[in-house]
């Protein structure tokens, strides 16, 4: 081995401010989607209150917007689906039902909801909703009136010709939460 009189150069240390910008980059770009974001929602909150008084006043309706009921309970829900599935059942099996819609009858599953409430808020003490059904023949819309979910008092059948039948009430049901 020989050795030269040269000096050899220190060895060099591993970069180690790469891991601090990429932080630095990752809080910039946080607070930059942070700032966009509450900018977003104060335009949408001082905009839409006086887009929606400017509607008004104009007399228009804008077809596609819509504002949720201020239904939000789970138990309100529940009751007003048991209602719809057990007069559903009985229209279903209904004759006179099926001979005006064709078999089989069953639920319109292209209608925008499952079924429409006439109440909005929380469940009082007589509830009204109706839902479309189908057979192979023509269409029909069901309105149902219950005091709660095991108590239905009327089912009718309104066809599209403009006839429509009242139907037997199912018998009592228990509710039961599971």
């Amino acid at each position: 081995m020989s050795t030269s009189g040269q000096p050899l150069p220190p060895p060099k240390e591993p970069r180690r401010n790469s891991g601090t910008l990429l932080a630095a980059i990752v809080i910039a770009v946080l607070f930059m989607a942070l700032g966009c974001a509450g900018a977003c929602a104060g335009v949408l909150y001082l905009a839409l209150p006086r887009a929606r008084v400017a509607l008004e006043a104009a007399d228009i309706e804008v077809p596609g917007i819509t504002v949720q009921p201020e239904m939000n309970d789970w138990m309100a829900t529940r009751t007003l689906s048991q209602i719809y599935t057990t007069s559903l059942a009985a229209v279903v099996t209904n004759i006179s039902v099926i001979e005006h819609l064709g078999e089989p009858v069953m639920a319109d599953i292209e209608a925008e909801e499952l079924y429409r409430r006439k109440n909005t808020g929380a469940l009082g003490s007589g509830e009204e909703i109706s839902f479309d059904i189908k057979g192979s023949k023509a269409k029909g819309v069901v309105t149902v009136t219950a005091i709660g979910a095991e108590n239905i008092t009327k089912i009718t059948v309104t066809f599209e010709d403009g006839s429509s039948v009242d139907l037997p009430l199912p018998e009592p049901q228990p509710f039961i939460v599971r």
